[in-house]
């Protein structure tokens, strides 16, 4: 009997829980789908292409100074192996060939700094967008 009881408290409560989910509705959605079509997309996509080329003329500009620093490096570097110059006169283009170098492999390291830092900017930029998106797709959808 005690058994019985049990089992029909079982059924009862599922007859009342099935009851009450016939009150609610649940739908199944596709966030990358909804994120696709959600209006501030293609805005936030514009500002972000907008960024992604402001860094790469950034960029650029400094790979053609790298450039210019590398031919006046080479040039200098040409006149230390120069048998017809003086001793005197390599002695000097030597050492501002080493200084050049210093100054090259620094250029160098700040060029590389310089890629990480903006792309981990456009990274954060892309991220923040994204979050205000999903925020929004959330309070609608709750």
């Amino acid at each position: 009997m005690n058994r019985t009881a049990g089992l029909a408290a079982v059924i009862a409560m599922g007859f009342a829980t099935a009851a009450l989910a016939a009150d609610q509705k649940i739908a199944v959605i596709s966030l990358s789908a909804v994120i696709r079509a959600h209006p501030d997309v293609k805005p936030n996509d514009a500002v972000l292409e907008s960024r992604r080329l402001e860094f790469e003329a950034e960029r650029r500009a400094k790979v053609e100074s790298l450039q210019s620093m590398k031919a006046d490096f080479d040039t200098i570097r040409k006149d230390v192996d120069n048998r017809a110059l003086s001793e005197s006169s390599r002695a000097d283009s030597f050492k501002q060939a080493q200084e050049k170098y210093v100054a090259l492999r620094e250029f160098e390291k700040e060029l590389r700094d310089l890629q990480i830092e903006r792309q981990s900017e456009l990274t954060d930029l892309r991220m923040r967008m994204r979050r205000r998106i999903i925020d929004k797709i959330k309070t609608i959808v709750a």
